[in-house]
């Protein structure tokens, strides 16, 4: 392999997804599991990451900005304990058919 060939991760494919369907913001929260993911949207730089102090918090401001554009919102939030802390959230999105997109990462 050549120096000037690029490799890709997960977390890069993710990202260049993300980046088709016109995601524009994610809501986030760092932790072990998500820093691969939150690398990969750094060095890509189309997406804009506002971070949150908790994991309710990421989901209740992705719900937020869906209600205000109309778009999915994208949540991005650790494993474990930070998966299970987002579900207040997401069950509120839910009950009032706010489109939201959680994403965990992978440890």
């Amino acid at each position: 392999m050549s120096s000037q060939e690029t490799t890709y991760n997960g977390a890069d494919l993710l990202v260049n997804l993300l980046v088709q369907r016109d995601v524009t913001t994610i809501f986030s929260i760092t932790g072990a599991g998500n820093l691969a993911i939150i690398d990969a949207i750094a060095r890509d730089a189309r997406i804009r990451v506002i971070y949150c102090h908790h994991e309710q918090a990421v989901v209740m401001a992705a719900q937020g900005y869906a209600r205000v554009t109309g778009e999915v919102a994208v949540a991005l939030v650790t494993t474990g304990g930070g998966v299970s802390n987002a579900l207040t959230g997401v069950i509120s999105a839910q009950l009032d058919s706010v489109p939201i997109l959680l994403i965990s990462g992978n440890e």
